[in-house]
């Protein structure tokens, strides 16, 4: 969705689309913004070659607008920090300040999701992803997140999805709160009340709001069944989005 129209000059107008994701040092994110010509019949009429230079603090970068007014570029995530990218148009400003919008969002450090752990009620806290959980048919079970106390991942906006060979009513598998609903995680952890009446093996997987990616699947398997290794090639069902 664009923003409301950051500033005129000269006629012209420039709009920014808002970021809506975080990045991890290495991961990159298209930043793009469109130009229209202001007091014109047509309000949205866009100006085409209009040269836009984007400062990140390092070599500027400079991009001509195209035919429909719009002009971007890939920002990479070097180092940890709060962001802010400022695109400023390359125009005569007679003592005006020209036409810019600034995008911002927050660089995290590379494998964010490192902070997450997994648990059983009573069990040993493990990596999320690693080492498989066998929770027993017919038993109800309690699953925890948590995370360290200075992670990132905390205040943002978690739901558990659930990849397998198996659909969840094949597993006879019951989550509360269901599987894809979204709860903000906080220094304490968030937990799930599981139960599955079949054996068989699956995955559990969190998505987090303002992550492009999601966690590493972590391996299940109810009853004495032993996690199937290709989990990662399992099919969908109501996987985070």
């Amino acid at each position: 969705m664009l923003d409301d129209r950051d500033s005129t000059h000269s006629g012209m107008v420039i709009e920014g689309r808002e970021v809506s994701s975080d990045l991890e040092v290495g991961q990159s994110i298209w930043l793009e913004l469109v130009v229209f010509l202001a007091g014109s019949s047509d309000p949205r009429l866009t100006a085409s070659d209009i040269t836009v230079i984007f400062e990140t603090g390092e070599t500027p970068t400079r991009v001509v607008t195209d035919s429909h007014g719009k002009a971007g570029f890939f920002y990479t995530a070097k180092q940890p920090g709060p962001v802010a990218v400022t695109a400023i148009l390359d125009i005569e400003n007679k003592g005006e300040a020209a036409p810019s919008h600034t995008f911002r969002f927050e660089v995290l450090a590379a494998g964010v999701w490192g902070d997450a752990y997994i648990e059983l009620e009573d069990g040993e806290r493990r990596e999320w992803g690693k080492d498989a959980l066998f929770p027993r048919v017919g038993q109800p079970f309690t699953l925890k997140l948590s995370v360290n106390p200075d992670s990132p991942l905390i205040d943002r906006d978690f739901c558990l999805g659930l990849k397998s060979y198996s659909l969840v009513g094949e597993l006879g598998l019951t989550v509360v709160p269901p599987l894809g609903d979204s709860r903000k995680l906080t220094p304490a952890g968030l937990t799930w009340e599981c139960r599955g009446t079949s054996g068989g093996a699956f995955g559990f997987q969190l998505a987090a709001s303002r992550l492009l990616k999601q966690s590493l699947i972590h391996p299940m398997s109810l009853g004495s069944t032993s996690p199937d290794s290709n989990l990662e090639n399992a099919t969908e069902e109501q996987v985070p989005g």
